[in-house]
């Protein structure tokens, strides 16, 4: 009877334990945490949204979601004020089957929160599939966002370091052809003058078949962005309001590296300028198209088999020449040289956010990079700062307008690496 009695909950064991971890997947286990969250229905999701704090990895079971809990204290589920940090961000992870069905509002929104990340999950008849706003250092990795009303996905609001990779996006423009973009990156200076954007990248995702608008929008006023890697397609263009192009880089100092196109209305990759001293200094390299249709045009000096590396690219008038910029350090731009006491320092202007690189000694372990940055990022001056271990370093995001301030700031911020008991100088 004991046997019979053990064999049997064996058994039940065995069956119900695929089900007690069907929703866990190995790729949110990557991303560092201290408590584990498991949800499995629409309120467990909205209380584990709204009550997230840093360190915690939660992780939706399949099924599907809806963003707009009725009832109770909760009746939209997003990231609002969030601050993770480095080590212990705020991530919702899952498998693609599971999904936020958004019935036609916003999927998910990520509002002034800095890492926060979303992993793997699907967003779907949503208006606007996901949107970063105010948002900092967060993460969009492996989501699938399709049957949007309008675009997939929107990083806007001075939305600086965010990442977008490995994101499958599909179904755009529903309501509105002209406005499904896959990924919009800032604003129109139409809609939100001066929206600066800096530091964002968007890599290897796949957009397309579906997409109504540019698969890749890239403001004005945004900043040092990276666009690698991405396949496009560009079948589905409506050619409505200017969507004729699968890369529209509007912005300055961009990187524009390794993306593979096909099926543009008009261009290729090009940059535009809607406002003067905009859609300039940015890079374009080996990217390829599949030029099998006439119209394709927008890049000249394309030889050899139909997939085609650019060696040119459409620029609007008055912009200069998009070429491989002379930098100070790595992904600047505008590059000067402010003076600061006896020596001259590399600085990157992006107008309201500047750049700088102080050389640190004494930084010997992952903790001390930690607690550099996190007490520069306490600092009312500082955007952000990152450091880097290896290479001896912080990199701080001044909040300057000018450079005379950015030297005046420099100098606050070497002495608070100082007084932290690092030796900081400004690198030449």
């Amino acid at each position: 009877m004991l046997m019979h009695q053990t064999a049997m909950l064996c058994i039940l064991f065995l069956v119900l334990l695929p089900s007690v971890f069907a929703y866990t997947d190995p790729k949110c286990e990557k991303y560092r945490h201290t408590r584990k969250v498991w949800v499995k229905n629409n309120q467990q999701f909205a209380k584990a949204v709204h009550t997230a704090r840093p360190g915690d990895l939660i992780l939706m079971g399949d099924g599907k979601y809806n963003n707009v809990i009725r009832g109770g204290k909760w009746r939209r589920v997003d990231f609002s004020r969030k601050k993770g940090n480095k080590w212990r961000p705020i991530t919702l992870c899952g498998t693609s089957k599971a999904v936020v069905d958004a019935k036609g509002g916003i999927g998910l929104r990520i509002h002034k929160s800095k890492y926060i990340n979303i992993v793997g999950i699907t967003v779907k008849n949503a208006l606007k599939g996901i949107r970063l706003e105010g948002a900092k250092h967060c993460t969009l990795d492996s989501v699938t966002v399709t049957q949007t009303l309008s675009e997939a996905i929107h990083i806007q609001y001075r939305s600086h370091y965010n990442t977008v990779k490995n994101c499958r996006i599909t179904k755009t423009g529903r309501r509105n052809k002209g406005v499904g973009e896959g990924i919009y990156l800032g604003s129109s200076s139409r809609n939100t003058p001066n929206d600066k954007c800096v530091g964002n990248k968007i890599l290897y995702n796949k957009i397309g078949p579906g997409v109504t608008a540019e698969p890749i929008d890239v403001k004005e006023n945004t900043r040092n962005g990276v666009v690698k890697g991405n396949i496009l397609d560009g079948r589905n263009l409506c050619g409505c309001k200017h969507a004729v192009s699968l890369i529209n880089v509007k912005g300055n100092g961009y990187l524009i590296e390794g993306n593979v196109g096909k099926n543009a209305k008009q261009d290729f990759f090009k940059t535009s300028q809607t406002i003067r001293g905009e859609g300039r200094n940015n890079t374009f390299k080996k990217n390829k198209i599949r030029a099998s249709v006439v119209r394709n045009t927008a890049l000249q000096g394309n030889v050899g088999s139909p997939w085609r590396t650019h060696t040119q690219w459409h620029a609007a008038p008055y912009t200069k020449p998009n070429t491989t910029l002379k930098r100070c350090t790595v992904n600047k731009f505008f590059t000067r040289r402010a003076s600061i006491g006896q020596q001259q320092h590399c600085i990157a202007a992006s107008d309201s956010i500047i750049e700088v690189d102080i050389a640190v000694d004494g930084m010997v372990c992952d903790g001390c990079t930690s607690r550099v940055e996190e007490g520069l990022e306490k600092m009312d001056i500082v955007e952000s700062a990152k450091a880097d271990l290896e290479a001896k370093k912080v990199t701080v995001a001044l909040t300057a307008e000018s450079f005379g301030e950015a030297a005046q700031q420099l100098e606050r911020v070497v002495e608070a690496v100082n007084d932290m008991g690092f030796e900081a100088k400004p690198t030449l």
